[in-house]
């Protein structure tokens, strides 16, 4: 009985293990992913003529302030 036991624990324990093998390696690739992504979409702001799609906050903002030079 106590045979039959471990072997069911080893057992549970190979699955767990390839299991979380596999959810770590798509969140991995899921972060990734995002930090690709945010770094993209941060230099695309930088561009003043893509600003307005990318961002609708710019419109709330006020005018510049120009101080005399």
């Amino acid at each position: 009985m106590e045979m039959r036991e471990t072997n069911d624990d080893e057992a549970y324990t190979a699955l767990f293990l390839e299991f979380s093998g596999k959810v770590e390696k798509t969140l991995k690739k899921a972060v990734i992913a995002l930090l690709a992504a945010l770094c993209l979409f941060q230099g695309l702001l930088r561009i003043p003529e893509l600003r307005p799609f990318l961002a609708s906050a710019d419109q709330f903002e006020g005018a510049p302030l120009h101080r005399g030079e």
